[in-house]
């Protein structure tokens, strides 16, 4: 199947004019290395009556009141609800060198098993970077070694001129059960907001979670919003099987905590990780390099 029309854009420059234009805004603050540790909703409101507001605490022991809060933090900070009913995925990627216009700007897509998408970003006036990702798996449930090798070989075979590849990185996907992205309401909130379960598709998501929940802040219709919203429940009814064989599967794999892998983190090579239970709090460490 060919799509027409599709677009790409790059995710700082697009980041990087968002915070431009917030600069510009009168009542802008921005904050960084400002770790929250819990958003508590407070107050009654019935029939139009009443009023409600939002308390952010910090991890440095601050309180910030505010009327609506957005948590566009992946995964929203709950421990119930909507977590789980999202799914945890690791992917993989690597950036191969091609001669420039070897390969067509185009976005490739396939949907055999394991997944694998394609797709073309500048690298210098000779090369192009031939960016293939895929061969995900749950977190926790698959062994992770070889994937970056099998992307190559994959790569390689389709695409004979490719040259060396400059970079290899992983990331986490969260994918809803039902399919699609939770935008909107926090379930059991009326001020709070979430965007989560974006499958790999942050990008695209965030851009159309501003503009339905800015339209939730200032009460205007979209038909988008029931679509989206995390309190939906036909989806999650359809889903319940998934939910229920996933949160299975996730609690077994997730069976080694309680033991230990490791005596201390010097038993840790870099680029591994290992469970370490300490007076029965199992933690995990790993080590970058």
């Amino acid at each position: 199947m060919v799509t027409e029309n599709q677009a790409t854009f790059h995710p700082t420059e697009y980041l990087a004019g968002v915070l431009r234009w917030l600069r510009k805004q009168p009542n802008f603050q921005c904050y960084t290395h400002t770790r929250v540790v819990g958003i508590h909703e407070k107050g009654v409101e019935l029939l139009g009556m009443g009023h409600k507001s939002v308390t952010v605490h910090t991890e440095a022991g601050h309180m910030i009141q505010a009327e609506h809060v957005v948590e566009a933090t992946g995964i929203p900070l709950q421990r119930l609800s909507v977590v789980a009913e999202l799914g945890y995925y690791r992917t993989y990627c690597i950036a191969v060198r091609v001669p420039k216009g070897s390969v067509e700007d185009c976005l490739l897509c396939g949907t055999g098993k394991p997944y694998k998408y394609v797709s073309l970003s500048a690298c210098d006036a000779q090369d192009d970077y031939l960016v293939v990702g895929g061969c995900g798996h749950p977190v926790g449930q698959a062994d992770t070694a070889g994937r970056f090798e099998v992307l190559e070989q994959w790569a390689r075979e389709r695409f004979p001129q490719a040259g060396k590849t400059d970079y290899r990185w992983s990331g986490q996907l969260v994918e809803p059960t039902d399919g699609l992205e939770f935008i909107g309401k926090n379930q059991g909130n009326n001020k709070v907001y979430i965007v989560t379960g974006g499958s790999g598709n942050g990008l695209t998501h965030g851009v159309l979670a501003g503009r339905l929940i800015a339209d939730e802040i200032e009460g205007k219709p979209n038909e988008w919003a029931a679509l989206y919203s995390p309190k939906r429940l036909g989806g999650m009814i359809r889903a319940l099987p998934s939910i229920v064989k996933h949160d299975v599967q996730l609690n077994l794999a997730y069976e080694r905590f309680l033991g230990t892998d490791i005596a201390n983190s010097a038993d840790l090579k870099p680029g591994t990780g290992g469970i370490l239970n300490a007076v029965g709090h199992p933690f995990s460490i790993d080590v970058q390099g």
